[in-house]
């Protein structure tokens, strides 16, 4: 690149920086520079450092500040601009000024160029490798390109893109990448994957467009992890591994070789997965395809928000999918066909209410109390809901059933300010009727007290005995003579 063409670069990027500096520090825009025009700053900052002060070019304190602005930035996509013509293609690129940075994206760009990519393991969170001739893992996971480092762990690296490369293996590189949460290794050639065996914590994994034969074999912890797999253009010919994946929500296997519907079989356990794609495989082509595959879908789906092949299942494929006996409703017999048994704690409602029992039954009276007055007849109706069945002898009917149940009354409800006298309803038989009655005129007429005529004169008299003492027999002749004839003329008079 000739000093004009590089000059405008610096130009425009710094005022990108005066424009956009607080998106572009914040992670909000990403910055996107070609490999020519950063190797035009780092040479020009290079021959600021070292030269001497009297050959310092006057753009010292702009590259100054282009340096400091280039350490702020937190996504940088790096890109192979054709139309520059260059002779550097052999000179390294340092990612060393980018202090800041967490999201990598090359594109075209050979990684035996990249420098300075060892000490951005530990703060990166996403590196994206695009049609970069990537043909060993190792050279980007161990060696980190150009600098040829050691095995080292990427403990925030959550998302990487390696697609569109020449990779036919994975090797055991994946153990460096603990925290691993999207994977796309698509457009390669991938025929081994023993390395996926190391991804536990992964949720998303693009394996399209290899030469699979197999499904992978995920980690343990995969099963519990791992909700969108993509198998797409592949050679599979079974689907065996995929049963331990029950977390799966979204499974593509087009353009495969499935040829029968036997195949599907470990979509039995997979409880969870709402969108299935099978394009492009044998047995797309059955004219029955829709059908035989909802019948191998696991029993607890959902039929209403599953997808095949893009589509929503119909009503008589609805009916094909398995159901699991788990949620099927429960249906219980008519009411006259409900037989309880007499140790069952469940009543049976169908029956009809008994009737009351005679007279000759009953063992004596039974009190219910109640917030409010009720007739006699209302009693007798209450308490004949509650009888014992006629198949119970009168020998075994006692009054304990009717006071267990006498909270079943409710009483109603009290107002406010109003105080409701408790009453007490008598439930008696005919005879014992007759005969309370009786006695309870008896004991009225007894206890109906009559004031005596003549308290007073007993209470006077009792009072002049003890005021006489000795001399109360001598007055005590022409006393009664008084009271008696008075008594004899009141009873005259009556």
């Amino acid at each position: 690149m000739n000093a004009a063409v590089g000059e405008k670069y610096i130009f425009e990027l710094g005022k990108l920086f005066h424009e956009q500096g607080t998106a572009l520090s914040t992670g909000a825009h990403s910055l996107c520079l070609t490999q020519p025009c950063l190797q035009y700053i780092q040479r020009k900052l290079a021959s600021t450092e070292d030269g001497p002060l009297e050959t310092v070019s006057i753009q010292f304190a702009e590259l100054q500040k282009l340096q400091d602005c280039l350490g702020k930035v937190m996504v940088l996509k790096l890109i192979l601009d054709k139309n520059i013509a260059t002779t550097d293609n052999t000179n390294s690129i340092s990612l060393s000024c980018f202090k800041s940075l967490q999201v990598l994206i090359l594109k075209k760009i050979s990684l035996a160029q990249i420098t300075g990519l060892t000490r951005l393991r530990n703060q990166l969170k996403t590196l994206v490798l695009h049609r970069c001739q990537l043909s060993d893992i190792q050279d980007v996971l161990v060696r980190c390109g150009g600098d040829d480092a050691a095995c080292f762990a990427w403990n925030s690296l959550r998302e990487l893109d390696l697609s569109h490369n020449q990779l036919e293996r994975l090797g055991d590189c994946l153990q460096y990448l603990p925290c691993l949460e999207r994977v796309n290794l698509s457009n390669n050639k991938l025929s081994d994957t023993d390395g996926v065996k190391y991804i536990d914590s992964v949720s998303v994994f693009h394996l399209g467009f290899n030469q699979l034969s197999s499904v992978p074999s995920f980690g343990p912890k995969a099963k519990y992890s791992l909700t969108i797999l993509v198998l797409r253009n592949n050679s599979l010919k079974g689907l065996e591994g995929l049963e331990v994946l029950d977390s799966l929500l979204d499974l593509d296997l087009r353009d495969n070789l499935l040829c029968s519907h036997s195949a599907l079989m470990p979509l039995q356990n997979l409880h969870h997965l709402i969108v299935l794609t099978l394009i492009g495989n044998p047995l797309h082509f059955h004219p029955k395809h829709r059908i035989k595959t909802a019948e191998k879908l696991s029993n607890l789906i959902n039929p209403s928000v599953f997808r095949l092949d893009e589509k929503k299942l119909s009503n008589a494929e609805k009916k094909a999918v398995p159901r699991s006996l788990t949620y099927a409703p429960v249906t219980l017999p008519p009411p006259q066909s409900i037989v309880t048994s007499p140790h069952s704690t469940f009543t049976n409602h169908s029956l009809p209410l008994p009737p009351p029992l005679s007279a000759s039954t009953s063992t004596g009276s039974t009190k219910v109390d109640s917030s409010n007055f009720q007739t006699r007849r209302q009693a007798n109706t209450v308490t004949a809901a509650y009888l014992p069945p006629p198949n119970i002898t009168p020998s075994n009917t006692s009054a304990a059933p009717v006071r267990e149940r006498e909270d079943l009354v409710k009483p109603r409800k009290k107002q406010r300010g109003k105080k409701t006298p408790t009453r007490t309803v008598e439930l008696l038989d005919s005879d014992e009727a007759t005969l309370k009655a009786k006695a309870t005129r008896e004991s009225s007429a007894l206890s109906t007290s009559v004031p005596l005529k003549y308290e007073q004169e007993l209470l006077r008299n009792e009072d002049l005995r003890k005021q006489l003492q000795e001399k109360w027999l001598l007055s005590t002749s022409s006393t009664a003579t008084d009271l008696s004839s008075e008594s004899t003329m009141g009873f005259l008079r009556r």
